[in-house]
């Protein structure tokens, strides 16, 4: 046995099988392409490496890898080779996680085994992962500390850097937020990890002419292959939204978003639904002919976790689908995922009122949930649909003087040229 993990822990595997370990992390830490054949890989060097079944056991079970049978895999890890105390704890962790799905399933066990290594990154991001998506707000606070203890612990690495540089933001710490960013990036310049937060730094401050211009130039360079790069797409298109290019906006909808894959697919309902919002696309109309409707329908029945639930309410409100709305409205009515009563079936609800032109219902039900919508997770600048839909409806209510509070409040934080001419209505 011999080997070390990229931060210098012992590995319970040969030499060769370290380093196709390493490549997976890295891909995985950095949201890379090819992170599952890297993860095949180790497999096939060395099929009794236990963290690397545990993994695999994840990939299955939580995130829906069908290469990977989450029950084999969990089996084969707590059978293979786990030398060292926290080889052993990712594995319990990332069996109870398979067991569960959902990560917010399992965010205790991956706090519990943060708490005996913080160095390890891969168990960082899975506890985050659980954290964002248990809409639960002493998890979410909890899971800052986790990151700047991991920091401490392991110094500048990229991922950590982006980590913090994405909390900063959230925080409205923005200069704190663009230094760990251009630290990511003067480590990583074609890196994700330094460009989000980059990029909503560009948003928070309204420079989005800036941010834009910015993406441009740095999106040729970085991994094409990789899913989170089509997230990066969807900044670029959020700031020319501001900026009044329709043509470019569209361009990226149907170029990047739309057939990008399934994990593209709250990207591509949100852009939808504000071009609609804003009134540049008609109402239940879809300038791509990549059909979503399908895809949507199917996800009316289970919902994973809430924010992704909105985004499917997002979808179908974009195709004009109140029934839908209804049916997804139902199983989240009755479904024990976090959020999903409280914030996942009164969305649904209000955007089937809205469709139904029941403007005034809407607008009740989107302002009793208003300063819940936080605890979905994902970023400001994603939760800002719902602050745009709620604006929007409020207009359309006849409640004036609510919507203007709410856009001069966004005004007195930052420029939108959107939020002027929703003003001006």
């Amino acid at each position: 046995m011999g080997g070390v993990d990229g931060l210098g822990n012992p590995l319970s595997t040969d030499e060769r099988t370290a380093a196709l370990w390493r490549d997976f992390c890295l891909r995985f830490q950095r949201q890379r392409s090819g992170a599952g054949d890297a993860l095949r890989k180790v497999l096939s060097s060395d099929p009794h490496f236990g963290i690397a079944r545990a993994t695999a056991a994840v990939m299955g079970g939580s995130f829906g890898d069908p290469d990977f049978d989450a029950n084999d895999e969990v089996e084969a890890a707590r059978n293979g080779a786990a030398e060292h105390a926290w080889e052993r704890s990712y594995v319990e962790a990332a069996s109870v996680a398979a067991d569960h799905g959902p990560l917010w399933g399992s965010v205790d066990h991956w706090f519990a085994h943060h708490d005996g290594c913080p160095t390890d990154l891969n168990g960082l991001l899975l506890a985050l992962i659980g954290a964002v998506t248990s809409v639960d707000a002493s998890r979410h606070q909890e899971i800052r500390r986790r990151v700047e203890w991991t920091h401490a612990e392991v110094g500048d690495e990229p991922m950590v850097l982006g980590l913090r540089g994405m909390e900063a933001q959230e925080r409205d710490e923005l200069d704190a937020a663009e230094q760990f960013a251009v630290r990511a990036l003067e480590l990583d310049p074609t890196g994700s990890d330094g460009a989000h937060p980059m990029a909503h730094v560009h948003f928070e401050r309204g420079d989005h002419r800036a941010g834009a211009a910015w993406l441009d130039e740095w999106l040729p360079t970085t991994d094409q292959e990789a899913d989170f790069t089509t997230h990066l797409y969807w900044h670029a298109a959020l700031h020319r939204l501001v900026l009044g290019d329709i043509d470019q906006v569209l361009a990226t909808y149907v170029d990047r978003l739309c057939g990008a894959g399934p994990r593209a697919l709250p990207d591509r309902t949100s852009m939808l639904w504000r071009l609609q919002l804003h009134g540049l696309v008609g109402p239940g109309e879809d300038p791509s002919d990549t059909a979503i409707d399908e895809e949507l329908a199917a996800r009316t029945g289970f919902i994973p976790f809430a924010f992704a639930g909105t985004q499917v309410a997002l979808g179908l409100a974009a195709s004009g689908d109140a029934d839908s709305l209804r049916r997804l409205a139902e199983t989240a009515a009755t479904s024990k995922t976090p959020g999903a009563t409280t914030l996942v079936h009164p969305i649904s609800l209000a955007l089937a009122d809205r469709i139904d032109g029941d403007h005034s219902a809407a607008s009740d039900r989107l302002l009793a949930i208003e300063h819940d919508v936080p605890l979905l997770g994902g970023s400001h600048a994603q939760r800002e649909v719902f602050e745009d839909t709620l604006i929007e409806t409020l207009i359309r209510a006849g409640r004036a003087e609510d919507a203007s509070t709410r856009l001069r409040a966004r005004l007195g934080r930052r420029p939108s040229a959107l939020d002027e001419a929703w003003l001006a209505r």
